[in-house]
């Protein structure tokens, strides 16, 4: 590839949301057609309630749960307050949940994580040797920022041991990374839409129906109480398509250009980090530091070379904070501060990463002087 060269817009932050399907736009084309509420009882509603249980069927089926256990929110964030605010009693939380987790409730208590990003183990069965019943520990499937797949089997196991509830937001590893979710029986799983392909603006709560959680929206009693409200029915056939969809995925050709470009930047760059290295992430998940130009700079850099990425989470109103994850992980704040976000998707190119090296060596190089010029294996 000529890297002289800018290559049209390329886009790096598929964390913060996907591009809507084909599949699920033909579906929700398709129901845009129909006219009718869900909550009426004469043809026309059953109609639109037949688009809404097809979808919930193919959530439920993901899961290998009833279709009873779907609940459907406007996303993981109201899917998160859900859960969290309606459970009464005691919960524990991981101090890198997101911020819809952790803004929840004030009463949180907060378990830390290790220098890589793992939940604290040994501090959780502490925590759980001292919390009254009930309790829920909600500790998320994998990190946002960094991509770090959390030890859920050990979570339910010890959760299980303690007789507590579970949760997890598990939006970052749908269509992404294999799990027995059957297995692990969590009680409540939280999952938006937009991550795997489908539209922005909807998502869903997998509950356990022998325990009760306070609705946080009341009124018409849609979603079997949990979530009253007309539906979103254009969101929900829109989410049924993109999860039927994503099981298809296959992720290794991305997780080869993944290792490879973090081979490429440890080597030809000595002081570049990259978070989570030693441990599972998600596969299309690099967060990585750039010495001594902040993350701002990096972002803007980029944004003038048509290159998309973050400096973290997507879900701040825009705004460039200091990470609570990284500084979870004891990083140093001079270093948070210069650390960026790739996410990449299955269509993502080996020449969209060459040139992802070209634009980041440009400003290395204007702030610490040239480095020789090498390229990842094509």
């Amino acid at each position: 590839m000529n890297q002289s060269k800018a290559m049209t817009s390329i886009y790096f932050d598929y964390n913060a949301t996907t591009p809507l399907h084909p599949m699920a736009k033909n579906a929700m084309i398709e129901v845009m057609n129909i006219c009718g509420n869900a909550s009426s009882i004469h043809k026309h509603g059953r109609e639109v309630r037949q688009y809404i249980e097809s979808a919930r069927l193919h959530v439920a089926a993901y899961f290998n749960v009833t279709p009873a256990q779907v609940v459907f929110t406007s996303g993981a964030t109201e899917a998160n307050n859900l859960v969290i605010k309606g459970f009464t009693g005691q919960v524990i939380v991981s101090a890198i949940e997101h911020d819809s987790v952790l803004k929840a409730r004030d009463d949180l208590i907060i378990c830390p994580v290790t220098s890589d990003g793992i939940i604290d183990l040994v501090t959780l069965e502490d925590l759980l040797h001292q919390v009254s019943k009930p309790c829920l520990v909600s500790i998320m499937a994998a990190n946002n920022e960094t991509g770090v797949l959390q030890p859920l089997e050990a979570i339910a196991e010890m959760c299980q041991r303690y007789q507590v509830l579970t949760h997890t937001d598990a939006v970052q590893v749908i269509g992404k990374c294999k799990i027995n979710w059957q297995q692990l029986k969590f009680d409540y799983i939280s999952i938006s839409a937009h991550k795997m392909g489908g539209p922005q603006g909807i998502g869903a709560l997998i509950v356990n129906p022998s325990w009760s959680l306070r609705p946080q929206m009341t009124g018409g009693g849609q979603e079997r109480y949990f979530r009253s409200g007309t539906e979103n029915v254009i969101g929900i056939v829109g989410f049924g398509a993109a999860i039927r969809h994503c099981q298809m995925n296959d992720w290794a050709p991305i997780v080869q250009l993944k290792n490879e470009l973090e081979n490429y930047m440890i080597t030809t760059f000595p002081k570049v980090t990259i978070f989570g290295i030693n441990v599972p992430r998600t596969p299309n998940t690099i967060n990585l530091t750039m010495p001594g130009v902040m993350n701002t700079v990096q972002v803007m850099h980029f944004d003038l070379n048509n290159v998309s990425l973050s400096a973290g989470s997507a879900c701040s109103s825009g705004k460039v904070k200091t990470s609570h994850v990284l500084q979870a992980m004891g990083i140093d704040k001079t270093e948070i501060e210069t650390s960026i976000r790739l996410s990449l998707d299955l269509q993502t190119t080996t020449a969209e990463i060459q040139h992802f090296i070209h634009i980041w060596k440009d400003l290395y190089d204007r702030t610490h002087g040239g480095v020789e010029n090498r390229s990842i294996r094509q």
